[in-house]
């Protein structure tokens, strides 16, 4: 089929639509108006018989809102008829009262139109538009209406039952008027439009009642909700003889709506509502004699309409309520930074499963290299990166999960499971190009586990993490075949983690120092280590250093290691006063802005001068809180201390930072040490170091210092300090000081 005749057969089909809507409009009002028109219920004010709701107002409503203004023509020819019909009067009055009502429908159909566009012709009780849709058609157009009949009736007398609407001089009559209009549009609309719409279409009908009562999730309570109103009703129009009883059945009637607004749909209320409000007016005849008697009509008229506009305000809120509540729920299964889906969502996928699955965890490695040197966005980038990549491989509609920091986790189905990840895994590392973020590739390793619904979830994935990470790149490793070993792991980290924390409390520190050789010189230079006493044995700092960084525990120990090496040095101060000492602090502690004032602090608790205490200081620590690290450096350069840069070489920007900061020494690392004797790139490097390290008036160590060809090479660099095993290797602080003091002794002996 052609483009031309695909819109030709499209238009003949809307013209076919647009003329069957036309034929059943004008149907609909031949048969409904004189029906609807006799059971208006009406009252006497007056010995004026006035209309309490002149439900065609209804009619006319329901059919702009269900076709749209394209039937206002056959409204317009079906209502003059059917007026001509009842009426007794000329063809130019009928056209006159025909026209009075239906210019002030079109006009109001229009603002409609213009201010919801598309939204104009949903459900007329939808809360999209719903006060833009009673403002036109509650306000507007009565109001409308009542002045075209005003007009109308200045021009020709109406000789009709309903003459009043023409010619009403009193004050109080004009608002009975407006208000027989308003009533029928604001209250009555809703119900005649549902009506007309079951009448037309049983598709339509049997979905509303499907979705609206069937399918209600209370639907228990909403069928005790019926029986209670329709009882209420009932006791309210059929005990007028017992006048207590009902004139305390309304109150209860109304209470009951509004508990029906808030628990059930909006739909179903509105197309209830108008047939209770109807019996409610016309099954007690005390009410009719009750307003003619006591001139209440305006009171009851208002308080329907006022009441019928409260429910729409609840009903309203109740969807907004609903909506924003959706977009919560659905936010905080997300990761308000890459918008992934997280372990909330995990957890109530997973709650609903109906096959047996395994949790498939994808380790992405270099993402804490991501973090560290180009910046945490970068991390971002590459876990969004890897994320869409694992949805283009995956297999049908698997889901996808972000879990805490930089990993991905998958639900896969167990029975197909492993040759997917096997799959996976080999498409991950043959796209690595693709997740490359400014030159730094991420590498992948798999781990899984069956699910179990009665294990902890956290748990399993931080097991799954251990796992593939131990592991390693390229690796496919199961839980279920090494979860012994893992959770001992775990549990022995737990274990040491509180060996430590009340090592660290009962000072059970053991201070080592290795000494660092001046070249050509006999000066005594010593870094402080340390051990701690962990089970009666000394533990290097291998063993518990990854735990007290994981943990939190820096500070605890950098300070206690200072604290013990203070009041070492008070007992020994004539050993101690002639020989250079350089402790090192961690990256946390520098961070701290309070660090330097606790330093200074505690080594004037002692009366000891800092003459000769270095820090060192790694280049890391300028990533972690730069501001405070140089307000602490300079803090502690001022008061007398030497800072050392530890570890140069390793970081990220280093001769931008060695430019910058103010330092006294610098330490190359060991790693362009090892193989200097052999490597020219690494002499080459430690000679630009010196060099730069020199023009900044700083002093240059050397790590790593293993062998006499290190020794050589490294003095005719040019390097004024040497440390390693070849030089010394580390001993306990107490024992070199012994020796000390028993070679001094005998040298003054």
């Amino acid at each position: 089929m052609t483009i031309t005749e695909s819109i030709k057969s499209y238009y003949n089909l809307h013209k076919s639509s647009k003329i069957l809507h036309t034929v059943i409009t004008f149907i609909t009002v031949l048969v409904f108006l004189p029906v609807l028109r006799e059971l208006s219920p009406r009252v006497a004010i007056d010995h004026t018989i006035i209309y309490v709701a002149y439900l065609p107002i209804s009619l006319f409503i329901a059919l702009v809102g269900i076709y749209g203004a394209s039937v206002l023509p056959a409204l317009t020819l079906a209502t003059w008829l059917s007026l001509q019909h009842e009426l007794t009067l000329n063809i130019t009055q009928t056209w006159a009262v025909t026209l009075s009502l239906m210019i002030p429908l079109a006009i109001a159909q229009f603002i409609l139109h213009k201010r919801l566009g598309r939204y104009a012709r949903i459900d007329i009780t939808r809360s999209t538009g719903i006060f833009v849709r009673l403002w036109c058609f509650g306000f507007i157009y009565p109001i409308l209406a009542q002045a075209a009949m005003y007009i109308v009736g200045a021009l020709t007398l109406i000789p009709d039952d309903f003459q009043y609407y023409f010619s009403a001089s009193e004050i109080r009559l004009l608002i009975l008027n407006l208000q027989s209009l308003m009533m029928p549009a604001v209250v009555f609309s809703s119900g005649l439009y549902y009506l007309l719409r079951f009448l037309t279409s049983w598709h339509y009908a049997r979905k509303f009642c499907t979705r609206n009562i069937l399918e209600a999730s209370n639907r228990n309570t909403l069928f005790a909700w019926m029986i209670v109103t329709s009882a209420l009703i009932f006791t309210y129009t059929n005990v007028s003889q017992y006048p207590v009883i009902s004139s305390y059945a309304i109150p209860l009637v109304f209470l009951a709506f509004v508990y029906g607004v808030i628990n059930f749909s909006a739909a179903f209320i509105s197309l209830v509502w108008p047939f209770a409000i109807f019996i409610l007016i016309t099954g007690n005849p005390q009410f009719i004699k009750t307003v003619e008697k006591q001139q209440l009509l305006t009171c009851f008229s208002a308080f329907f309409i006022v009441f019928t506009i409260a429910n729409a305000y609840l009903a309203t809120m109740k969807r907004n309520l609903k909506q924003a509540n959706v977009k919560i729920t659905a936010a905080a299964r997300r990761e308000p930074l890459t918008m992934l889906p997280n372990l909330l969502l995990l957890n109530k996928d997973l709650q609903q499963l109906t096959h047996p699955a395994m949790l498939c965890y994808v380790k992405i490695f270099s993402a804490d290299n991501l973090d560290k040197h180009l910046g945490f966005t970068f991390r971002v980038n590459a876990k969004v990166a890897v994320y869409y990549l694992l949805k283009k491989f995956l297999p049908g509609n698997y889901s996808v999960y972000s879990v805490p920091y930089g990993d991905l986790l998958i639900v896969l189905p167990e029975k197909s499971g492993r040759n997917i990840m096997q799959a996976l895994l080999k498409k991950l590392n043959q796209a690595k190009t693709y997740a490359r973020i400014s030159d730094v590739e991420v590498a992948f390793g798999l781990s899984w586990v069956a699910y179990n619904t009665q294990a902890d979830l956290s748990k399993s994935i931080s097991e799954l993490d251990y796992l593939a990470t131990t592991k390693g790149l390229d690796k496919i490793s199961a839980l279920d075949k090494n979860q012994h070993f893992i959770e001992q792991h775990m549990t022995l980290d737990i274990a040491l983690l509180q060996k430590l924390k009340h090592a660290l409390l009962r000072n059970d520190i053991v201070l080592y120092a290795q000494k660092i050789e001046r070249r050509n010189s006999d000066e005594q230079y010593y870094e402080i280590l340390c051990r701690m006493k962990l089970d009666g044995e000394i533990v290097t700092p291998d063993k518990f250093i990854p735990t007290i960084t994981e943990f939190g525990l820096c500070g605890l120990l950098d300070f206690k290691v200072l604290e013990a090496f203070i009041d070492f040095y008070h007992e020994n101060l004539d050993k101690c006063q002639d020989i250079r000492f350089s402790l090192n602090i961690t990256p946390e502690t520098l961070a701290d802005e309070h660090t330097a004032e606790r330093i200074i602090f505690m080594f004037e608790k002692k009366n000891k001068k800092p003459d000769n205490i270095v820090f060192e200081v790694t280049e890391e620590q300028l990533f972690l809180n730069e501001r405070n690290v140089l307000n602490n450096i300079k803090s502690l350069r001022h008061y007398g201390f030497d800072i050392a840069i530890d570890d140069f070489g390793t970081g990220y920007a280093n001769y931008e930072r060695l430019k910058n900061l103010d330092a006294d020494i610098v330490k190359i690392d060991g790693m362009f040490i090892k193989e200097i004797t052999s490597n020219r790139v690494d002499q080459l490097i430690v000679k630009s170091i010196i060099d730069i390290a020199r023009a900044k008036g700083m002093s240059i160590v050397a790590e790593y210092v293993e062998t006499q060809a290190h020794q050589e090479l490294l003095s005719q660099l040019g390097v004024d300090y040497l440390q390693g095993y070849y030089i010394a290797k580390p001993q306990p602080l107490e024992g070199i000081m012994k020796e000390k003091s028993a070679s001094i002794h005998a040298y003054t002996g």
